[in-house]
């Protein structure tokens, strides 16, 4: 589905803000996988991301509109995200921050 621009900046709004990264241009989704703002729609992209409905409505509530990587998305019947990437953290203690941004299969 195609969205106009005020619904994908409210959405990126919408989505989880990182500590010590610019909340304009990265974000993190259900998963914890990194987004990266202006790879909106890119499949491409380590950090593409896509707007996933967890409506069954037609008319969708944007407030039910969630950011999510492009291998990511949710589960309407289980009520649940479906996560197949999300952040990379393998060498990291639960304490520490991740240097530079980075995602992995799961």
């Amino acid at each position: 589905m195609t969205y106009h621009d005020d619904i994908i900046a409210r959405v990126w709004e919408q989505a989880r803000i990182i500590v010590n990264r610019d909340p304009r241009q990265w974000r993190q989704d259900e998963c914890g996988a990194w987004l990266y703002r202006d790879h909106y729609g890119s499949t491409e992209s380590e950090f593409g991301w896509w707007i996933v409905d967890l409506s069954t409505d037609r008319d969708a509530d944007p407030a039910l509109l969630r950011a999510f990587h492009h291998r990511n998305g949710y589960d309407l019947t289980n009520n649940e995200a479906k996560c197949r990437v999300s952040a990379d953290r393998q060498g990291l203690a639960s304490w520490q921050q991740a240097g530079e941004p980075r995602n992995a299969e799961q």
